[in-house]
């Protein structure tokens, strides 16, 4: 608010209109428990590369990435058979989900109170975020706020600087 002038808001809690665009629209983040303490609470997920990972049956695996839809038929009773036929991984899995306080919301739009339309324009893969993440990484990591600002300034200078060296290249392509 400091730097604004403003509060944090959100499309869809502080909208008039859908041709409102006021505030944050859409924001993408994985599902790190640090996340789910701040702006995890209002945040879309990536979650199948989770599914990859937890050791159950490609039944349970199917009936996990079902839940990820607009629209359940029996989403509670489908969690219910997950921990039924996974096992411990399976209840493990249900049991972050349903402790993370905000995962349920970001899977199934029945679950959150973000517009159908927003929730239907979504960019539903999180590649270009995850590859972000890794750039900035290798710029360094575990760094005091202010190293971490300034490094980042000089992430974003490096990364225009490509856009513009890209641009003009592809516009001489096509001319």
């Amino acid at each position: 608010m400091l730097d604004t002038g403003s509060k944090l808001t959100w499309q869809h809690l502080h909208a008039t209109n859908l041709n409102d665009l006021t505030g944050i629209l859409q924001w993408m983040g994985d599902q790190h428990g640090g996340q789910a303490k701040g702006l995890g609470l209002h945040l879309h997920i990536h979650i199948y590369r989770n599914i990859k990972m937890v050791h159950v049956k490609e039944s349970v695996k199917k009936m996990m990435r079902s839940l990820v839809c607009m629209e359940h038929l029996d989403f509670t009773g489908t969690m219910e058979k997950i921990e039924q036929d996974g096992g411990k991984p399976g209840v493990d899995w249900v049991q972050d989900k349903v402790q993370s306080q905000f995962t349920l919301a970001a899977m199934c739009w029945e679950k959150c109170f973000i517009p159908r339309v927003v929730w239907q324009n979504d960019n539903t893969n999180s590649n270009i975020i995850e590859a972000l993440h890794s750039d900035v990484n290798s710029e360094g990591v575990h760094c005091s706020l202010v190293c971490g600002v300034k490094k980042g300034l000089q992430f974003d200078l490096m990364k225009s600087q490509s856009l513009k060296v890209w641009s003009g290249q592809f516009e001489d392509n096509h001319d």
